[in-house]
């Protein structure tokens, strides 16, 4: 949905998986020397279900907020996606989903719930009050305002110490070698 999006505004977008010895190695390094990109990362968040059918539960984790951060130091602005489904099989009916911009002033966990009972019902956090979310143009909007431009060289440069900053952040949940969440990374070309 976020790619299809983008395509109407962008000629060449691009989403990945980032790997050092993929998309970070020398032969990448090389073929894509002559590119320029901006990069926009999104972390892809589960609902859960507790209790009551109609209404989902969600959370952005500290660590996301923190990387937010980080990457806005590189000009990589960040996002969250939520999808309104009950089940993974939801995902294949067109659900609404939430989009949410993670450069928010929190150190802390994020909780909310959507009640899916609801017609265009939104996010609603822990204490009471609607989270703010974003729209796919506002999201384009947002690589168009605050993403800067790179060379290939440098954004992969970039992704990689956002990796090894991630690594660094406190967090409950990390894999053994894999760190934490791992962002899809959206390259809109600028060539």
């Amino acid at each position: 949905v976020l790619r299809e999006h983008l395509r109407s505004r962008y000629p060449a977008v691009s989403p990945i998986f980032y790997w050092k010895t993929r998309e970070g190695n020398s032969y990448a390094k090389e073929l894509h020397d002559d590119r320029s990109v901006k990069i926009l990362a999104m972390f892809a968040r589960r609902p859960k279900i507790i209790g009551d059918k109609e209404i989902l539960h969600g959370k952005v984790n500290a660590e996301l907020i923190a990387y937010a951060k980080a990457a806005m130091d590189f000009g990589i602005p960040t996002v969250a996606g939520f999808p309104a489904v009950r089940s993974i099989f939801g995902l294949y009916e067109n659900p609404r989903i939430y989009w949410l911009g993670l450069n928010i002033p929190m150190q802390d966990d994020l909780y909310f719930t959507v009640n899916l009972s609801e017609n265009d019902s939104s996010l609603v956090s822990e204490r009471g009050k609607t989270v703010p979310t974003l729209s796919l143009t506002e999201i384009a909007d947002l690589i168009d305002q605050e993403a800067q431009v790179h060379s290939w060289n440098d954004a992969v440069a970039h992704i990689s110490k956002l990796r090894a900053t991630q690594y660094r952040i406190e967090s409950h949940f990390h894999f053994a070698w894999f760190g934490g969440y791992k962002p899809v990374y959206f390259l809109v070309s600028q060539d």
